[in-house]
């Protein structure tokens, strides 16, 4: 028993010696790759090499609370689907640099964003730059709101971007824990964290990873209020609204798949688990059903049609078509 409590003691040891050379191997990598870069490429380049470290120190703290509960596969892949989305921000710059020469939408929200956050100083920059347009102006605005708080960096805004991404697909995850927990949660983890589409296309500037935060926000939303947590309405109204401004179309399309799962039986049943009573689950229904109508209207004003709720619908997929 006593060798047997030495061997174990003695592994441990090894492992964390192991562990504390590799974090160390990894760690002096980095300041070297930095200084390097520091020494021959400018801020925007190695700017983003220094938010790596930030953006991984502020987001796995939330991931490890969060997913306390849960299995541990699932809180190490969440670590390094982080880590992989923050990497994979490089990678799509570089296609859209090397292989695009720049030609792309990001490229347009970069110049926009620069020229926004030119026009702030101070502490109060990101306040003052806060977005208010919708649209394509949203994600210019979005950019220049971003360059306030880490300066004009191109492949710096590709890592932001990809960070916000990050938190759409960990709401996705945490939706699906919530209100589906009988689903295999380790696989659905693998998928939504390690699927390369997901770890590489939506990682630079552009409504895209908007799109991801936004969507995955109103799944989170909308998976409370279906165990009975009526706070999801709010959860799931700010993903909406995030929606609405870039797609309003999008957010149309959020407002009523919610309005249709409420009058569904098992929507019915989840909205009300908070008591019987029934006019908690109508007076959610009225509330969803008058945000449908609203942003139904916005969406037709924006897009330009006129006529009746039927004519908007056609006339806005016909446009978005």
């Amino acid at each position: 028993m006593v060798a047997l409590t030495h061997r174990r003691t003695g592994s441990t040891a090894a492992s964390s010696g192991t562990l504390t050379l590799a974090v160390s191997a990894i760690g002096v990598s980095y300041l070297a790759v930095l200084g390097y870069m520091m020494h021959t490429r400018p801020y925007g380049y190695w700017g983003a090499i220094l938010l790596l470290p930030i953006l991984f120190a502020l987001g796995a703290p939330i991931v490890v609370r969060v997913t306390r509960n849960d299995a541990e596969q699932i809180r190490t892949i969440a670590l390094v689907g982080l880590a992989a989305k923050l990497i994979g921000a490089f990678a799509r710059f570089h296609l859209i640099v090397g292989a695009y020469g720049g030609l792309a939408d990001a490229q347009r929200y970069h110049l926009a964003g620069v020229d926004i956050a030119a026009q702030h100083h101070g502490i109060l920059a990101p306040l003052n730059a806060l977005p208010t347009g919708q649209g394509t102006q949203f994600i210019e605005q979005l950019t220049g709101l971003v360059y306030t708080i880490i300066g004009p960096s191109r492949l710096g805004g590709f890592v932001v971007f990809s960070f916000l991404a990050y938190w759409g697909l960990f709401c996705f995850q945490r939706a699906v824990a919530t209100a589906a927990p009988a689903l295999d949660q380790v696989r659905y983890a693998k998928l939504v964290f390690l699927w390369p589409s997901l770890l590489f296309w939506p990682s630079s500037i552009g409504k895209e990873a908007w799109m991801i935060l936004c969507l995955g926000v109103a799944a989170l939303g909308a998976a409370r209020l279906f165990v009975g947590r009526l706070n999801g309405a709010i959860v799931f109204g700010l993903g909406a609204w995030g929606a609405f401004m870039v797609r309003p179309h999008m957010g149309v399309l959020l407002v009523g798949a919610l309005a249709v799962a409420l009058v569904m039986p098992a929507g019915r049943q989840a909205a009300g688990k908070r008591g019987s009573s029934p006019f908690v689950r109508v007076a959610l229904f009225l509330l969803v059903l008058g945000a449908l109508t609203f942003t139904l209207g916005r969406t037709a004003s924006y897009f330009g049609v006129q006529g009746g709720a039927t004519d908007n619908v056609d006339q806005i997929l016909s446009i978005t078509e």
